[in-house]
């Protein structure tokens, strides 16, 4: 009788469950990592930048980062970690209908959308620190592709990032943050041969030889897109950058704050306590030679 009861409930409780909520559930779960970027990839074709609007939001980034950047960055003024104060920033094309529904009203700024690009930032910053003997120009990032060219305008800055990715990589304007496969292509015009990581093969126990060989090669410096609840999409998705500091690995831009973990494998299978859900690991491999 107790076991007749209890499948009604459960009938009951699961055919209440809305549509909405049932996407939510279902999407971490059972969609692959493959098809999620492909969305993320498909939805830098709607709603996009226009050229002069990037342009002025770098003019009006610039300044504000001289301003207040040092709010965001750690200690040594080196990695950015602090993004929920990134709201004097602009980044993404603004609707109103967009921003009524999805932000109660609000502008869309750099707080809630820019943990791709500054994952980037980070990895960048690391590896440049690495190949430079004056910490203090690890910030001075040279990005040309395979011909010498710059593939940004002028000093390349956060802002200067920010911008390019609004023309090469916004997901829907911004509201679904940056394209982790638009960050990919970035690194590979950059000249870097990067290591990407998918579904099972993310976790240690599961890579071939060739992986675990690669992994250990090169500057330590990862970008991770993680679910930050494996069981809700609606806790949404968070990027970051995860170095090699020491003997531990330290997970820079983290919502939980900037976090030491012993190994890889925890920061990125046991981020957010255990309930986020790694989708994508890039590892760069090392730089190529320009010819």
């Amino acid at each position: 009788m107790n076991n007749n009861e209890n499948v009604y409930e459960y009938e009951y409780v699961k055919e209440k469950l809305s549509l909405k909520d049932r996407i939510d559930r279902f999407v971490p779960k059972y969609v692959s990592a493959n098809l999620i970027l492909f969305f993320m990839s498909a939805m830098t074709l709607i709603r996009r930048v226009p050229k002069n609007m990037a342009a002025q939001h770098r003019r009006e980034n610039e300044a504000a980062w001289k301003e207040k950047g040092s709010l965001v960055l750690d200690e040594d003024g080196f990695y950015i970690e602090d993004q929920s104060k990134m709201d004097f920033l602009q980044y993404g094309r603004h609707g109103n209908w967009l921003s009524r529904r999805l932000l109660k009203g609000r502008t869309l700024t750099g707080k809630e959308n820019t943990c791709e690009v500054i994952a980037l930032y980070n990895c960048l910053c690391c590896i440049n620190r690495n190949s430079t003997e004056n910490e203090q120009k690890s910030h001075d990032l040279d990005m040309k592709d395979s011909r010498g060219k710059s593939i940004i305008d002028g000093e390349v800055t956060f802002p200067a990032l920010l911008e390019y990715f609004e023309r090469k990589g916004l997901a829907f304007g911004g509201y679904f943050g940056t394209s982790p496969l638009a960050i990919k292509r970035f690194l590979k015009k950059c000249g870097y041969e990067v290591l990407v990581l998918k579904g099972k093969n993310i976790y240690p126990r599961t890579m071939n030889q060739l992986q675990r060989e690669k992994v250990k090669a090169g500057p330590s410096a990862y970008i991770v897109t993680t679910f930050n609840d494996g069981d809700h999409l609606s806790e949404m998705i968070h990027t970051m950058c995860i170095t090699k500091e020491g003997r531990g690995f330290v997970l820079h831009n983290d919502y939980e704050g900037t976090r030491r973990r012993p190994t890889l494998s925890i920061g990125t299978e046991y981020y957010n306590e255990g309930k986020g859900k790694p989708i994508i690991v890039m590892k760069i491999i090392k730089e190529v030679a320009n010819e």
